[in-house]
């Protein structure tokens, strides 16, 4: 009999995943690819020293820092379940099969986040949340307003449900005369003998996400996932498909309602069978430093007539990494069943105003994967050049207007500025060197300008945020920055996915340790560029290489 899981989350500063009993036939737990890890080694890595993977040294993180997730989030680093970090990988925590765990630092996961070059345990993935002033969502360690999200939390426990059905938002815990209880709040599909709910009451995450009609191949920017910024009658620029309202002079936008928008890997069906998943940009750029396209809707398809071979905007398909947001109301239980762990935390429409009255919602965003690199195969990596991934972020607090030399829309006088037309965004890109182990990059937006000088329009690479870090087995960690503005800082992170590190999952958010103002920050998943070599072309009259 195969084992059923709840999948794997990392909430304000935990994962966890529980064990309960299913048939063959309605297994979450899915059989691995070659390049990923091997199912029930044994082991217990960590065992029932507290069962929270340190024991009681924290009880949950850090004795009564982790409390209830962070407060109602936290937790004991693998919560009630822990035991053998590392779930059906044999207590290795997803590593090589026996590999020692590495202490981490106290705001990821302690003992779990890949903190040196020497680190032994892969990560699967992080997240941070953005609580409305409404919600009564860890409120204990996190009580002030001001303080609206958490750092984003890495996790290094095996994912158990490979479906990505379900992702734990929070924890909860109780004082029963005494005694304390810890209960799991969800998000997605039940497990049925495991959670208070059934199968049957509710649904996955993928039909969720169907349901809202998210889809990256439509045109409407709120379900593909993109910003669109237009230019109307007036000089005045719609924003389209942000997550955030924008309500200026200059610029005005309705943000998303949507309750889920997820993407990437399985983010439409369990099977992860959908043609296209994200969205990229993949365009080159000029010796004069404008990009090489000739439109914002311009395609890499060799059929398209402005194809010259060096690409452009894409559609694209993640296999490993997951990443989006969930918006969840989880305000405490008004009761709980003895001997049940798990509760539903329901989703609900978002409400982008995080001030407004009634407000009760929490935005989890997050990042998580499939077949997580492990530290042998990123060994593996060739140390000469780069690794350059591409892809698409979901961003929050994030200002969308261009950036840069900014010329007066309302005029065509000369004078040594841009005067920016429309704009696509969010695209995430970022260069790796396993030489020195670093990688480097941004999230950006493609914008179409009018240049001081001449009449033909070009376009530009717009930088919103950039990020930097060290590589740790198969972890990147380090900080992040606003590209404009006063350039406030923050943190990031991220993970690597497949045997050849094929893709590239991230957070970046303005909280760089444990709780603080989520004024800005969101979520990625990338993957590998491949550089199509040109094709040469024989001269009608003989071969290519011959000479006369």
């Amino acid at each position: 009999m195969k084992q059923k899981y709840l999948a794997l989350a990392l909430s304000a500063v935990f994962a966890t995943a529980l064990a309960g009993c299913g048939s063959d036939d309605d297994s979450n737990y899915q059989p691995q690819l070659p390049d990923t890890e091997t199912p029930d080694n044994g082991g217990d890595n960590g065992g029932d020293t507290g069962g929270d993977n340190g024991g009681d040294t924290g009880g949950d993180n850090g004795g009564d820092t982790g409390g209830d997730t962070g407060g109602d989030t936290g937790g004991d680093n693998g919560g009630d379940t822990g035991g053998d970090n590392g779930g059906d990988t044999g207590g290795d925590n997803g590593g090589d099969n026996g590999e020692d765990t590495v202490v981490g630092d106290e705001e990821d996961n302690v003992g779990e986040a890949a903190t040196d070059p020497q680190a032994s345990v892969p990560t699967v993935g992080g997240q941070q949340y953005v609580r409305a002033n409404g919600a009564n969502f860890d409120r204990e360690l996190n009580p002030e307003d001001a303080d609206s999200g958490n750092a984003t939390v890495l996790n290094s426990k095996t994912l158990q449900n490979k479906k990505l059905d379900n992702i734990v938002v929070g924890r909860e815990t109780v004082d029963r005369k005494g005694v304390k209880d810890s209960y799991l709040r969800y998000v997605g599909e039940a497990v049925d003998g495991v959670s208070a709910e059934s199968e049957a009451d509710t649904l996955t995450l993928q039909e969720s996400n169907a349901d809202n009609g998210i889809d990256v191949r439509k045109t409407d920017y709120e379900l593909n996932g993109l910003v669109s910024i237009t230019k109307d009658a007036n000089n005045a620029f719609n924003i389209v498909g942000s997550e955030d309202t924008v309500t200026g002079i200059k610029a005005q936008g309705e943000g998303s309602v949507l309750s889920t928008r997820i993407f990437g890997n399985k983010s439409l069906d369990t099977n992860n069978t959908a043609e296209k998943n994200s969205a990229r940009f993949v365009g080159t750029t000029k010796a004069d430093g404008t990009l090489n396209i000739t439109a914002l809707d311009q395609t890499s398809d060799i059929a398209n007539p402005d194809f010259d071979g060096v690409g452009a905007f894409e559609t694209t398909k993640l296999s490993r990494v997951q990443y989006g947001r969930v918006t969840s109301n989880i305000d405490k239980l008004e009761g709980t069943t003895e001997g049940t762990k798990y509760y539903e935390s329901e989703l609900q429409a978002r409400n982008p105003i995080k001030d407004a009255e009634g407000n009760n919602g929490v935005d989890t965003y997050f990042y998580r994967g499939t077949n997580e690199t492990t530290i042998a195969q990123m060994n593996a990596l060739p140390t000469d050049g780069n690794i350059e991934y591409a892809g698409h972020a979901l961003m929050y607090g994030i200002d969308n207007s261009y950036h840069g030399d900014l010329g007066d829309p309302d005029t065509n006088a000369f004078g040594g500025t841009d005067k920016p037309q429309a704009g696509k965004g969010n695209f995430v890109e970022a260069t790796v060197n396993m030489g020195d182990r670093t990688v480097t990059g941004n999230i950006f937006n493609v914008w179409e300008v009018k240049p001081a000088e001449g009449n033909t329009n070009v376009f530009k690479q717009d930088n919103l945020v950039n990020f930097k870090g060290d590589i740790f087995g198969n972890t990147a960690k380090g900080e992040s920055n606003l590209a404009y503005g006063d350039k406030d800082k923050g943190a990031f992170k991220g993970s690597f996915y497949g045997d050849k590190a094929q893709e590239f999952g991230g957070s970046v958010n303005s909280v760089e340790t444990k709780y603080g103002d989520a004024a800005w920050g969101g979520v990625f998943g990338a993957n590998k560029v491949v550089v199509t070599p040109p094709v040469v072309t024989p001269p009608e009259d003989g071969n290519a290489n011959q000479t006369e």
